[in-house]
């Protein structure tokens, strides 16, 4: 598997709001501009999208096609997510334990954008786990 990391296109990013709503990832205000796509011989195969906000990045819907999860494509795209992220980096997560190694860490204060987002996620998005904020400066 031959994996590229490029920033987003039209074609992509339409099928990226499909598997956004399919894998029931934050749809707000998606901009192709916000994604990088990971590709196999030319198939979308994941993509992550950073939402720039006044004073930090956003790192938010990460998804793996189905097929092709469990192959550490991931670990290939989180790192040029972080490279695109301007400012400093939260996230909203449910496994914190995967992003500990690309250095986030538990935060209990966090921008209220992100107080929102944690609303937006346990509300809409609910899931069995709980729902945390973690941080890289």
């Amino acid at each position: 598997m031959s994996i590229i990391i490029k920033n987003c296109t039209e074609p992509y990013f339409q099928l990226i709001k499909k598997y956004i709503a399919e894998f029931e990832l934050d749809d707000r205000n998606l901009l192709l501009q916000q994604f990088v796509i990971a590709l196999n011989e030319g198939e979308l195969v994941a993509f992550g999208r950073v939402r720039e906000h006044a004073d930090f990045s956003e790192l938010c819907s990460m998804g793996v096609i189905s097929k092709e999860r469990s192959k550490g494509i991931g670990k290939k795209i989180f790192p040029a997510m972080l490279a695109k992220a301007e400012k400093t980096k939260y996230l909203a997560c449910i496994i914190p334990s995967y992003f500990i190694p690309f250095g986030f860490e538990i935060c209990n204060n966090y921008p209220a954008e992100m107080l929102d987002k944690l609303d937006y996620c346990t509300v809409s998005l609910p899931v069995e786990e709980t729902y945390v904020v973690m941080k890289k400066d």
